[in-house]
Order: C-alpha cells, then structure tokens, then sequence
C-alpha cells in the first residue's frame, strides 16, 4: 500500500509519501530504486503509486512538456 499525503497552508503546499517500493512480493533494496513516488518538474509536483513503470512514464512526460 503506497500513502501519498499533501498539506496546504498558506505559506505553501507541502507533500509527503512512503519510500518503500516492492517487486511482487520483494522489498527493493536501495541501490535498486531508481525513481521515486514523489517528483516535481516544471511547477508540477506528482504523487504515485502502482507499477512503477507507469510513474516513470509519467516523470519523463512532466519533464519534457
């Protein structure tokens, strides 16, 4: 299960996730993270979760438009 949580106060926005990722039914260790759930590009920030290829997808898409 993957937590994402956001807080808006008036100064700023602020957002927090979980680090730890899975392979089916393996923990990652920290040299095989490559991404992370939380990324901002470009005035974006975004939160993920699910397949990690999909949030990578994402990243590369917030990054070049």
């Amino acid at each position: 299960m993957t937590v994402i949580a956001a807080r808006k106060t008036p100064d700023a926005i602020t957002f927090a996730a979980d680090t730890l990722i899975t392979t089916g039914y393996l923990k990652a260790t920290s040299a095989d993270i490559v991404h992370s759930k939380l990324f901002q590009h470009n005035d974006m920030a975004v939160g993920s979760s699910g397949d990690c290829f999909e949030a990578a997808l994402m990243e590369l898409f917030t990054r070049y438009h």
